[in-house]
C-alpha cells in the first residue's frame, strides 16, 4: 500500500497581512483620485480667485477603519461644496449686500454650490470601480 503524506498547512497570516496591505494601497490610490477630481471641478466651476480652497483639499487613509475622508479645512469650502441664499435648503430667500475686498458693493440672493467633493466620487463611479478592479486583478 501507499504511505502518502501531504501537509496542508496554509499562512492565513500572511495572507491577510498582504491582503490588508493591498486595501490600504488601493484606498491611498483611489483618495489621490477623488482628490484630484475635486480640485478639478473647483478649477472648471470656475471658483478659482486665489487657489487657497482646491489646493487645500487632501485625502486621508485610516487603515484601521478601511476608509478615506476627503475634504477641505477652508471655511467656507462648505459654501462652495453646497451654496448659499434661494440656492441651498433652508438657506435665506431674501437679497443681501456684501462688500468685497476692493470695497465694491455687491447684491445677491446667494451662489450655487459646485458640490465638488460630492462629484469628485458620485461622476466618476465608473472609473473608480474600474481602476479597483484593475489594481485586483493586477496584484
Amino acid at each position: 500500500m501507499f504511505d502518502f503524506d501531504m501537509d496542508m498547512s496554509i499562512d492565513f497570516e500572511s495572507i491577510a497581512k498582504e491582503l490588508d496591505e493591498k486595501t490600504n494601497t488601493l484606498l491611498e490610490i483611489l483618495g489621490g483620485k477623488v482628490e484630484g477630481n475635486a480640485k478639478g471641478s473647483i478649477t472648471k466651476a470656475p471658483r478659482v480667485d486665489t487657489g487657497r480652497m482646491r489646493n487645500s483639499i487632501a485625502h486621508v487613509v485610516d487603515k484601521e477603519e478601511k476608509s478615506v475622508t476627503i475634504g477641505t479645512p477652508v471655511e467656507y469650502a462648505v459654501y462652495n461644496e453646497l451654496g448659499t441664499g434661494i440656492y441651498v435648503q433652508g438657506g435665506r430667500q431674501t437679497p443681501w449686500a456684501y462688500v468685497d475686498a476692493k470695497g465694491n458693493l455687491h447684491w445677491t440672493r446667494g451662489m450655487k454650490g459646485i458640490h465638488f467633493l460630492r462629484n469628485a466620487v458620485t461622476e466618476h463611479l465608473a472609473e473608480i470601480a474600474e481602476d479597483s478592479e484593475n489594481f485586483l486583478k493586477n496584484t
